[in-house]
């Protein structure tokens, strides 16, 4: 990745808390729940990397869809990657991704190609070669939207160019994955290590979530949810989210505002879910190369009255942009994920970093209004290629300088 701007790894137990979701008054998503339609769900058992993948399973007649972002105000995005494994074909072709207002769609068909099109209509860009019959084979498809100045839609699996037209070139990028319409017949897929990237085609990666191990600093109004002052980290990674209304010291951290400055921090050691702090243990190779990282929380407010703002970034190794700060509520948190709102920084690409030193992430509340603010999760998402994977290949040569 030269550019990321987008990771996914379904590794935080919920389809939610990987969405970029959150209410429209802060400028950073919608409030729709249309993320998440039918029958699609995180998956434990069948993952390219981690704990995790999405698991669409469209029924015949019916459609089972999730969305990483509002269907209506997606980013438009050049260049992704992610990793598809099919398990069960249709019996006609079916849609497996679209884009937004689905102007441009991906679809499976009974022997296993693909066919990628154009427009409601629709019209077909092209089909592949290759077909995803391997029921036990995670296939890295990767797309090239195209632009203006270099109008051609490409698609990859592999590595391999399987799918190039000059007549159906166009920003944009596949945010509704599964069948947003209904289908002929049931399918089942499976997505995981999901990439997007503003400059060249991302290549081979997986994704590592690590997530608070131990209190770094902490100033004095952030408190557990029951007012405890130690170990506020065992709040917030619980996977998937354990926010409530009735809040305790394992369920969020909360901050109630009035204090004298504006930026009252907490701040996190991050790493594995469940063990030791630091890159290595959340299972990311000595010699492997980040391509991105990108800090998530999950927030809320107990009451609806009034502005509650929140900033967050990652603190040091690596240090990221710290995010605008978002209005985190417009309503009274309820057990997650009623209410609760997940938000994501932006992605810093290619960092310089050292895997033998522990991530601090930290959240910050910016304002003196006393108001009670709580975050229940707190992440950060890694995209890293390990050693020895390839992460370029040949039809990649003109996009990259160097093969790292």
């Amino acid at each position: 990745m030269a550019r990321a701007v987008g990771i996914y790894g379904f590794e935080t137990g919920h389809l939610l808390s990987e969405a970029n979701y959150a209410p429209a008054s802060t400028g950073a998503g919608n409030a729709d729940q249309g993320h998440i339609v039918g029958n699609v769900s995180i998956e434990t058992s069948i993952v390219h990397s981690g704990s995790g993948s999405l698991k669409v399973a469209p029924a015949s007649g019916a459609n089972g869809y999730w969305s990483y972002y509002s269907l209506d105000s997606s980013p438009s995005v050049r260049f992704s990657r992610m990793y598809v494994r099919i398990t069960s074909l249709p019996s006609s072709n079916a849609r497996l991704l679209a884009g937004v207002g689905e102007t441009y769609g991906l679809k499976i068909n009974p022997d296993g190609t693909l066919t990628l099109t154009h427009g409601l209509a629709p019209a077909i860009v092209g089909t592949t070669t290759m077909a995803l019959t391997d029921a036990s084979h995670w296939y890295r498809i990767e797309f090239d939207y195209g632009i203006v100045s270099d109008p051609a839609q490409k698609l990859y699996i592999d590595g391999s160019l399987e799918i190039s037209n000059e007549n159906f070139g166009q920003s944009g990028n596949f945010g509704v994955f599964g069948a947003k319409d209904t289908v002929a017949d049931t399918y089942t897929a499976y997505f995981d290590d999901i990439g997007y990237d503003d400059s060249s085609l991302p290549g081979a990666g997986r994704v590592a979530l690590l997530v608070p191990v131990s209190d770094s600093a902490r100033d004095t109004l952030w408190t557990g949810g029951a007012g405890g002052t130690t170990n506020l980290w065992n709040a917030v990674n619980n996977i998937p989210p354990i926010g409530t209304s009735s809040e305790t010291d394992l369920t969020q951290i909360e901050h109630a505002g009035g204090a004298a400055g504006t930026t009252d921090k907490y701040n996190a050691n991050m790493g594995k879910p469940g063990g030791a702090g630091g890159y290595l243990e959340a299972g990311i190779g000595l010699y492997s190369k980040i391509n991105g990282v990108q800090p998530i929380i999950c927030s809320g407010e107990d009451a609806s009255a009034g502005d509650k703002l929140l900033n967050f970034i990652n603190l040091s190794n690596p240090t990221t942009t710290n995010v605008t700060n978002s209005n985190i509520g417009t309503g009274a948190l309820g057990v997650f994920p009623s209410n609760w709102y997940s938000l994501r920084a932006p992605v810093l690409s290619s960092p310089a970093i050292d895997l033998k030193v522990v991530p601090v992430m930290t959240v910050i509340r910016p304002e003196t209004a006393s108001r009670v603010a709580s975050v229940c999760f707190m992440g950060i998402y890694v995209d890293y290629t390990p050693m020895g994977e390839n992460s370029v290949n040949v039809n990649q040569a003109v996009n990259r300088a160097a093969v790292w």
